[in-house]
């Protein structure tokens, strides 16, 4: 038997074993208004699970709460719709900044843009703009490469799914970089200074 195999049925396991209190923290969920979008089991770097939340306060976030062995579920969730409010205005300082953000994957955005020089240095300038003119990256892909986002599902979770990351991974795309010396470099283009 192969080891893969047997850490796949150990986790299977393990899931199945704390069905009992993850039924209890998913009823602590809905009796404070939120509901499960999705639910990961954190086996086999901790005995536990995170749930994916929806957030009524705030539609474009969601809140992502683990509970392990020791975590007082209540807790827990009070602190992951704090931070998931937080991301959530994050996320919409982002957008107002950047413009039409087609997908975040590891936090890093994906810009929907045409490539031209022109875009670029105004896209340069916005990105100096929200970070503070901070060492930023950004990856730019053509319009339409992906679809709208669904406005009935939080923002946040639309631009994180796997499907969308796929797609933008797929498609020709341009990395934005903004280095510490306040200087933009485009792949494919010439270094280009964001006006001041």
């Amino acid at each position: 038997m192969r080891p893969e195999t047997v850490v796949a049925a150990a986790g299977r396991v393990a899931w199945l074993l704390g069905g009992g209190r993850r039924r209890r923290v998913e009823r602590l969920v809905r009796a404070r208004g939120h509901r499960v979008l999705a639910r990961r089991s954190l086996y086999p770097q901790a005995m536990g699970f995170e749930l994916t939340l929806t957030v009524p306060a705030d539609p474009d976030t969601v809140a992502i709460l683990r509970i392990e062995e020791t975590t007082n579920p209540s807790t827990a969730l009070d602190e992951a719709i704090r931070e998931a409010l937080t991301r959530g205005d994050d996320l919409r300082a982002m957008r107002a900044a950047l413009g039409d953000v087609v997908g975040l994957y590891r936090q890093t955005p994906w810009l929907a843009a045409d490539f031209t020089r022109a875009t670029v240095e105004s896209l340069a300038a916005r990105i100096a703009e929200w970070t503070d003119d901070r060492p930023a990256s950004m990856y730019v892909v053509p319009p339409g490469t992906v679809p709208a986002l669904d406005p009935a599902r939080s923002a946040l979770f639309e631009l994180n799914t796997r499907k969308r990351e796929i797609a933008l991974h797929a498609a020709p795309s341009h990395r934005v970089v903004l280095d510490t010396d306040g200087v933009a470099a485009y792949r494919g283009l010439t270094r280009v200074d964001p006006p001041t």
